[in-house]
Order: C-alpha cells, then structure tokens, then sequence
C-alpha cells in the first residue's frame, strides 16, 4: 500500500501543476466544482498513507497527526508552488482548505472502518 501512497501523491502533484488550456476552462460550469476534486484526491491521499500505517488491520491512533500534519504540508506546498513556480495555476487557500476537509473525513472514515472490523 505504499507503493499505491506514492504513486498518488505523484498523481496529485501532476493534477496540481497541469495548466489548463480556455477549452477545459470553460467545462467548469459548475461554480467551485475544483474544491470537490481537492477534498477528493486528499481524501484517496489521507486513506492510503493510513492504510499504509495500519499494522494487521489495527488502527494505529499515533499515526493520525501525522497524516492530518503532512497532508496538510502537503497541500499547502502544493498551492505555493502552483502560485509561484507555475504559468497559468494559480494558488487557493480554499483550495488548501478543501484538501484539509478531505483529510479530515478520510481520517475519520478510516476510523469508522476499523471500528467496524474490530467488532
């Protein structure tokens, strides 16, 4: 599983640093439909890094700041190197914002699942 981590976090930083040209600029018809792809790929990021720290299926509660404190990293390095480093992106804060709400909720589902396989 953390081959897949990896292999997603380097899928995110690609989706982060593509520039869209005005054909795919103008399919945004749904206003902030980009929050929704955020908190999607840090939800799938979040869920494999804890995936990956389980040990035999067990929930590992000192695991979880650390996912919550590198996805966050994570995604606010993202958004500067999007504002500073790359033609045509811009960076987000609500964007950065919508990766933590992801996190969040992926941590939490990862919670529940363990609880559920444990009774």
């Amino acid at each position: 599983m953390i081959a897949a981590t990896i292999l997603w976090a380097a899928i995110v930083f690609c989706l982060h640093v593509l520039r869209l040209n005005s054909d795919q600029e103008k399919l945004h018809l749904i206003p902030h439909a980009d929050k929704l792809v955020h908190f999607t790929m840090f939800a799938v990021l979040a869920f494999c890094m804890v995936h990956a720290l389980m040990q035999d299926g067990l929930w590992m509660s000192r695991y979880v700041l650390l996912v919550f404190f590198s996805c966050m990293a994570y995604g606010a390095g993202l958004e500067y190197l999007q504002g500073a480093y790359f033609e045509g992106r811009d960076s987000d804060p609500l964007d950065w914002f919508a990766d933590m709400i992801g996190t969040i909720f992926a941590l939490l589902g990862a919670r529940w699942l363990s609880l559920k396989r444990s009774v």
